[in-house]
């Protein structure tokens, strides 16, 4: 397996994770003055698409981290679904 592969295979289990860090992307600026967008969890910068999402605009990193935020929140687990069982 591959960096990029580990990488992605760590942000997809740390999405599960997500309770204990509800801001897990953010924009932060870089010493360069750009903007990008850093996952904290890892501890790196977010990835779109196979692409680091570094050198950006404010704008560019706020709507994305946005973006971030927004989809993750959809694979978070909802309080009484874990170990729910169809049986009636």
């Amino acid at each position: 397996m591959d960096l990029g592969n580990k990488v992605l295979a760590r942000q997809f289990l740390g999405a599960f994770n997500i309770r204990e860090r509800p801001m897990r992307f953010t924009a932060v600026q870089e010493p360069s003055g750009t903007w990008a967008v850093f996952d904290q969890i890892f501890d790196l910068p977010a990835e779109l698409a196979g692409r680091s999402l570094i050198g950006l605009t404010r704008d560019e990193a706020d709507r994305l981290a946005a973006s971030a935020k927004q989809e993750i929140s959809r694979w978070r687990p909802t309080s009484g679904s874990a170990g729910a069982s169809s049986r009636g």
